[in-house]
């Protein structure tokens, strides 16, 4: 069944691709424009096919969202006409068109990609939040057939109205597939998107191949980036979506048209994160009002691409706003609508609210964490001083009030509560828009003929080197040793060096691609089985023990039991095929109704001095007061607390 739900998402994959590329080849006939272009039109119709599908209950249903992937595939061949470059033939022609030299590097990039995809998938490790709420809102929704329905994953925060747009993507993949094993090349999806969006804008705003190489690699190297590459976060999608929408931007000077899947991208980094909000409305109103005369032309495609943009990235404010008052809630509120989660009210201080508090005694943690990104941030600053044109200017501006609205947002500052204040460096995270920023400004100022271009361009270099440096020191489990890396990327550059040439090599280049997705296939199948266990050994971290545990009984992850926990649930618990419903107690359930739900399935309690200080309700605690748990592990009087877990005996 999991090699057929595999078969599945690779025909929806290809269908989605080719009528998002059919499509976005009416924009940008060939290159990174409608690389890019296609990327987010792919994207945003699998969110909205989802988010439809889910209105009747089939937003999760592998055959309904494989129909409607193939459905949107007939309608781009009926209405749009063929490109008259093909993939392959671009493919081809791009590869033949590189030198030895090039190649070597391409099949460098190819080895190293292939092998990281296969380490993730050996040591997965999905991450506090993948864990806490990113992935238990997939698999709720995976449960319920209904992407983007408001998810109750915990007491104190309304983590189900943030906004979920990666999440519902997600959805769209796991749901295909059955398994969490699509989470890897998500990740490394994104991280591919960021490099292809960050060259693609450098290089339209006039930046060198050599400049355009050092910005690219300074913002993807960032640790901030790779420590999230193994896992499911929403920070690094945000951003690769955000730079596609301002590489869209910038090249849309050229071919006004680009505004269209611009604008498609930017509501793909809104709906994925709030951090994106400020830069992509700026960003994008630049663009608009720069073009402003030749749009004429594409009002209508404008409108489309506003739609789909509205939904796929949109619903989530416009929820907020008629649920709540404000679209920015839980983060903001109204003064007629809902007030704040008394989390935010009591700990969701800000940098700006107290920067002594905050910066002392722990400025090494956020040099760490941001390693190349402060000099970036720090040569932004200093770039109108290299570099006076406009545009310098104005991109500086734009990076330090990015910078201000980072530290005015929630939880950037400390609030007296030591398990809060622990993780604000961790903030940084939030950096990201304004780091994107701030390598453009450099890339800006690096036009510059003579000493100030030089300085510039040597900022980059020393940023990219600082966070390689840092990123080397990394590790497991958020990465695999420099060296083995090295090894597959020594291979792929030996392949590279054999396809390089034409006579008996072309068939084989023809047929490269083909490979490629021939091997990701066969990896992913293997990485099926035992997922859930390979995490819990690679990850010791919040509730690993309960997952060891939970994947050692007899037939976990067939028998379809439910969980319930409390305070909060765990994604993982789903199991390797997400077979079993992961669910909050609720407090409307009678102690009968708990009782039962331990008998025919599981109820897993955590108890722990946080419950009691966030002010969570404990009703499955008391309510199984009398009765043995069948597994505990932690301990009560920590942080983190013991989880008992009540069900049926062994």
């Amino acid at each position: 069944m999991t090699l057929g739900h595999l078969l599945l998402l690779s025909g929806s994959l290809v269908a989605l691709a080719a009528g998002a590329l059919r499509v976005g080849s009416l924009i940008a006939p060939s290159g990174l424009e409608r690389a890019v272009t296609a990327a987010a039109l792919a994207a945003a119709a699998a969110t909205v096919e989802t988010l439809l599908l889910g209105l009747v209950g089939l937003g999760a249903s592998p055959a309904a969202l494989t129909a409607a992937a193939v459905a949107a595939w007939a309608v781009a061949l009926k209405f749009t006409p063929a490109p008259d470059l093909g993939l392959g033939a671009e493919l081809s022609r791009g590869w033949l068109g590189l030198t030895p030299r090039g190649r070597v590097a391409v099949g460098a990039v190819a080895g190293a990609a292939f092998a990281l995809c296969a380490w993730m998938l050996r040591y997965p490790a999905i991450g506090l939040d993948g864990l806490l709420y990113h992935g238990a809102e997939v698999a709720a929704w995976v449960d319920s057939g209904r992407p983007g329905a408001v998810v109750n994953l915990n007491y104190a925060l309304p983590w189900g109205a943030y906004p979920i747009t990666t999440e519902v993507l997600l959805t769209w993949g796991v749901g295909i597939a059955r398994s969490w094993v699509v989470v890897a090349p998500w990740m490394l999806a994104t991280l591919s998107l960021l490099v292809a969006a960050a060259w693609l804008g450098l290089r339209s705003v006039g930046c060198s191949r050599r400049t355009a190489f050092l910005g690219t690699g300074a913002l993807a190297a960032l640790p901030l980036c790779l420590i999230q590459v193994n896992g499911m976060y929403t920070d690094l999608p945000a951003l690769a979506w955000l730079v596609s929408a301002g590489a869209l931007c910038a090249a849309a000077r050229r071919n006004p048209a680009l505004m269209a899947p611009a604008l498609v991208a930017a509501g793909m980094a809104v709906g994925t994160k709030t951090t994106t909000v400020p830069v992509a409305a700026l960003v994008v109103a630049a663009a608009l009002w720069r073009l402003r005369g030749a749009l004429g032309p594409h009002v209508r495609v404008l409108l489309a691409a506003g739609a789909l943009a509205a939904v796929a990235g949109g619903t989530w404010y416009a929820r907020n706003l008629v649920l709540h008052g404000s679209p920015l809630w839980p983060f903001r509120g109204a003064p007629w609508g809902d007030p704040l989660p008394p989390i935010f009210d009591r700990y969701g201080a800000t940098l700006l609210s107290n920067p002594r508090a905050t910066l002392v005694g722990r400025l090494g943690e956020y040099v760490t964490a941001l390693s190349g990104g402060l000099l970036l941030l720090a040569g932004a600053a200093l770039a109108p001083l290299l570099a006076r044109t406009r545009e310098v200017v104005v991109a500086a501006a734009a990076t330090a009030a990015a910078v201000l609205t980072w530290a005015a947002a929630p939880f950037t500052g400390v609030s007296g509560f030591g398990p809060v204040d622990a993780a604000v460096a961790g903030s940084t995270r939030y950096l990201l828009p304004a780091l994107a920023l701030a390598t453009l400004t450099l890339g800006l100022a690096a036009r510059e003929r003579g000493w100030p271009g030089r300085v510039a361009e040597g900022l980059l270099a020393v940023a990219l080197l600082w966070s390689l440096a840092r990123t080397a020191t990394l590790g497991f489990p958020y990465l695999p040793s420099f060296a083995s890396l090295l090894v597959a990327a020594g291979f792929g550059a030996v392949i590279g060096l054999l396809l390089t040439g034409g006579g008996w090599r072309a068939p084989f280049v023809r047929a490269a691609p083909a490979a490629i997705a021939v091997g990701v296939f066969l990896v992913l199948a293997a990485g099926v089985e035992g997922y859930v266990a390979r995490h819990a050994q690679t990850a010791p971290g919040l509730d690993a023990d309960l997952a060891r545990w939970f994947s050692a009984r007899p037939g976990f992850g067939h028998d379809g039991r439910a969980i319930a926990m409390e305070p909060v649930v765990n994604a993982a618990l789903a199991g390797d095929r997400l077979t079993h419903r992961v669910e909050i107690v609720s407090t409307r359930w009678s102690c009968a109704d708990i009782r039962r739900r331990a008998r025919v399935g599981w109820v897993v309690v955590r108890v722990s001095p946080l419950n009691r200080k966030f002010g969570a309700p404990a009703p499955g605690q008391a309510c199984l007061r009398s009765v043995a748990p069948v597994y505990r592990t932690g301990s009560a009087t920590t942080s983190v607390g013991e989880a008992r877990v009540y069900g049926p005996p062994r």
